[in-house]
């Protein structure tokens, strides 16, 4: 089993500033065990449809949606 990363070399960080990644987190199918994976924009591939190009996203802020799952996550 490998060792988890507890921390980035420089070179890693500079990297990533300089190309795109995703995050991709799975779970196994049989060990039900997590995994996650970091992978270039250009090599990521989910469900055989490959990501070519940076996705586009812009970030909102509903306050009664955030209300409503903190309110859900509390009473969990």
């Amino acid at each position: 089993m490998t060792e988890p990363v507890t921390s980035l070399s420089g070179q890693t960080i500079e990297a990533l500033h300089e190309q795109p990644f995703v995050l991709m987190h799975t779970i196994g199918a049989e060990s039900a065990s997590p995994a996650s994976s970091m992978r270039k924009v250009r090599d990521a591939v989910v469900n055989g449809v490959c990501l070519s190009k940076t996705p586009e996203y812009e970030k909102t802020y509903d306050k009664r949606a955030a209300d409503k799952m903190s309110a859900a996550i509390k009473k969990a």
